[in-house]
């Protein structure tokens, strides 16, 4: 009996130990796999000729594993008994024997390379933070990506000097923290993208500055000169676009004084403004995505802050910011960048826990620099920039046609305007022009203007002379042919700019080809050109005059100074253009068919 309550507590200590055993086994099994595995890697490496020593590999261009294995090519020519080409010293080296498995050896060469990449973004010892650009705290980076601090708001001057003779404000010296940055850092070491509201999550991976102010003078940009107190109040900088409109819910939290709301801008009205931006494709091992906020130190604060002294922004719009929160343009400048680096590979043939060997990636050095971007037809160009992008598959379609809500093109703020009412639900800006644009009507323009000096002209007629001079004609001349008006509708090379904006032209035949079309000169005087060209003063577009039935302002598309808009007549009865409605009827026109 005691035998046999003993032979049951021996079976029921067996079977614990058993069941012990078996679960030890079980929690070992993937300790057990990963100690096979290195000791495969191990056998594995054994057969690279350069395993057991160690070494290091520099190679220039983009840090992959063909790269890697081209280094290797010249590196196994040293060892005159290694039978190994490059790759296969590579794919032995990492672990890889079977050429099957050369999509794993890629893999860890990858893995090392953005290892190497992140560090080069991260690391203080190989990067700039953003926070110590302008080394001023982070409110004074979003309040100067907004247009404001002393940066952007100050000027040179001779008064309230602080050391008698030395002017205040001098840039190059307020700035001078930037200028250093770029001399020593700023082309080799990767810059960190700011925390700024402005610039997050940029979804079209685009940025952009517009300025409408200059405060450095003798730099051979802008109009700002000496002496700064009286030649540099409000001084522009080089004009290389047309703001069409600001859509302030989408500027954000850069529309300081309100939070919704449109401004529009009519032909130049805006007067000279200057933008310049950059975009970056959606690999992100690129170097221009790598070196995106070098891109956007050099743009915004070293070659058009520091050299160029360009400042402020446009009313209701951040200064910089991503391009989906910026003003809707006709273009913009662009910098791209390139970059020569120098990746470093070291081999440690010991560095393992087990004694295997290890391979290091990283960025040895960099060389960056930035140039005018390379476009799709035209180069310094941001929206042919990202054509390009598109074209190299580094874009999507949707992402393309996004860019060209902001960047409209040419003679395509009306259109810019539409699209910016259109997607916020609101009425169209201008809606299409309510006569026929195929040529086939002919229209008599007549002025509201009832105070003429010479009132036989009053409620004249819109007429062009033999030698196309633009002039008011008595109503009774309405049989002219010069009297007498079509429209056609006008596109830009080729792209269709709706249904709001045409050209104006006398009857056919009754004047020369090549003084055909209705137009303005720069600086608003109306004159006939010969054709309809791209810088929008011989494209119209018709706006109702408010509570009125049949009067119209007849407004010219862009390419005038200041804010002359309004086709006007003076006194004398000469056509120009008004930058207002005086209410006098002079900016005033009824259009009648002539068959009516």
């Amino acid at each position: 009996m005691k035998f046999g309550n003993a032979l049951v507590l021996s079976l029921a200590l067996s079977s614990v130990g058993i069941a012990s055993s078996a679960r030890i086994s079980a929690e070992a099994r993937l300790a057990q796999a990963a100690q096979e595995r290195k000791l495969q890697t191990q056998d594995i490496q054994k057969n690279a000729c350069f395993s057991d020593e160690d070494f290091t590999v520099y190679f220039k261009g983009k840090c992959d594993f063909d790269s890697l294995v081209n280094r290797m090519n010249l590196k196994v020519q040293e060892n005159k008994y290694c039978i190994n080409d490059g790759k296969e010293e590579v794919m032995l080296l990492v672990g890889e024997a079977h050429p099957d498995r050369e999509p794993y050896a890629r893999m860890k060469v990858d893995q090392m390379c953005q290892k190497a990449m992140d560090d080069a973004m991260t690391l203080p010892s190989k990067s700039v933070p953003w926070e110590k650009v302008a080394n001023k705290g982070a409110n004074f980076d979003k309040q100067y990506y907004d247009g404001n601090t002393f940066w952007n708001e100050e000027f040179e001057t001779t008064y309230d000097t602080i050391v008698p003779g030395v002017p205040s404000n001098r840039l190059k010296r307020d700035a001078e923290r930037v200028g250093d940055l770029y001399e020593t850092v700023a082309e080799r070491l990767s810059f960190q993208w700011p925390e700024v509201d402005n610039f997050e999550q940029c979804e079209l991976r685009a940025a952009m500055c517009c300025w409408v102010s200059d405060r450095q003078a003798n730099d051979n940009n802008g109009n700002c000169a000496t002496p700064y107190d009286s030649r540099c109040l409000n001084a522009d900088p080089a004009d290389n676009t047309e703001i069409c409109g600001v859509d302030m819910e989408r500027s954000g939290t850069s529309s300081i004084f309100t939070d919704d709301g449109f401004s529009f801008y009519p032909g130049n009205s805006e007067g000279s403004t200057h933008c310049h931006g950059f975009a970056w494709g959606q690999d992100l091992t690129e170097p221009d995505y790598r070196y995106a906020a070098n891109n956007l130190f050099y743009v915004s604060m070293y070659d058009h802050m520091y050299q160029r002294g360009y400042v402020r922004n446009v009313p209701g719009a951040p200064m910089c910011g991503c391009l989906e929160k910026m003003p809707v343009v006709t273009r913009s400048d662009c910098t791209e960048i390139e970059a020569l680096e120098i990746w470093k590979f070291e081999w440690d043939a010991d560095a393992g826990t087990e004694q295997f060997g290890t391979f290091t990636a990283s960025l040895d050095r960099s060389e960056i620099d930035f140039n005018a971007c390379r476009g799709a037809g035209r180069n310094n160009d941001l929206e042919s920039f990202y054509e390009r992008l598109y074209r190299e598959g580094r874009a999507s379609l949707e992402e393309r046609q996004m860019v060209k809500r902001t960047l409209v093109g040419n003679d395509r703020c009306e259109v810019g305007r539409e699209q910016m009412m259109e997607l916020r639900g609101r009425e169209e800006v201008f809606p299409p022009v309510p006569f026929a644009t195929d040529g086939s009507e002919h229209y008599l323009i007549t002025s509201s203007a009832s105070n003429l000096s010479n009132s036989a002209y009053n409620n004249g007629i819109l007429y062009v002379t033999s030698r196309g001079d633009v002039r008011l004609a008595q109503a009774s001349d309405a049989y002219l042919p010069r009297a007498k008006w079509y429209f056609t509708k006008t596109d830009n090379n080729g792209q269709d700019l709706g249904e709001a904006l045409i050209t104006i032209r006398p009857t056919q035949g009754s004047i020369g080809d090549n003084i055909d079309h209705l137009a303005s000169n720069y600086h608003g005087h109306v004159e006939m050109h010969s054709s309809d060209g791209l810088s929008g003063r011989e494209k119209w577009y018709l706006q109702k005059v408010p509570d009125s039935k049949d009067e119209y302002y007849i407004k010219i598309s862009g390419g005038t100074s200041a804010g002359d808009v309004f086709l006007s007549v003076n006194s004398d009865r000469n056509i120009d253009l008004d930058p207002r409605d005086d209410q006098d009827g002079r900016t005033r026109w009824t259009i009648t068919d002539v068959n009516a």
